[in-house]
């Protein structure tokens, strides 16, 4: 009886180990350069992302396309990615724009939220990863 229940909870110990490795995915690699695109009726905007990785931790900058450079922080958990982009406005108001979506491979896309001077908008982004990027910008 002793023995059939050490083996049966040996048993219970390796299933959970296995089900925990299983669960636990390895963060998405997004270190480097990316080309961020997004529409917002009419207009469209690209920014052009450099990232630092670290685990699931992330940060960087992104420049716009009028050459302004902003702030990035954020984590990826898997193949989910959120990061929050901080600049300044016209009117020296600070600017955040948060970032959902996934990665798959050298692709991203999600939507974003803005918000500034009050006013909330939400768009549809998707990014590509820089040909320049092939040898930089992390650690993993």
């Amino acid at each position: 009886m002793k023995r059939s229940t050490i083996v049966l909870a040996a048993i219970c110990a390796l299933a959970l180990s296995f089900a925990m490795a299983t669960m636990a995915q390895e963060a998405a690699k997004v270190a480097g350069n990316w080309e961020m695109s997004m529409s917002m009726g009419e207009r469209n905007f690209t920014r052009q992302l450099t990232l630092q990785q670290d685990g699931g931790k992330i940060t960087g900058t992104a420049k716009s396309q009028r050459g302004g450079e902003a702030k990035l922080e954020g984590t990826v958990d898997g193949n989910n990615i959120k990061f929050t982009i901080t600049s300044q406005g016209r009117n020296g108001q600070a600017r955040t724009q948060e970032y959902t979506g996934t990665v798959d491979g050298d692709s991203m896309k999600g939507t974003t939220t803005m918000n500034f001077g009050g006013n909330s908008n939400t768009a549809n982004w998707t990014a590509k990863r820089s040909a320049a990027a092939a040898s930089g910008g992390g650690t993993q």
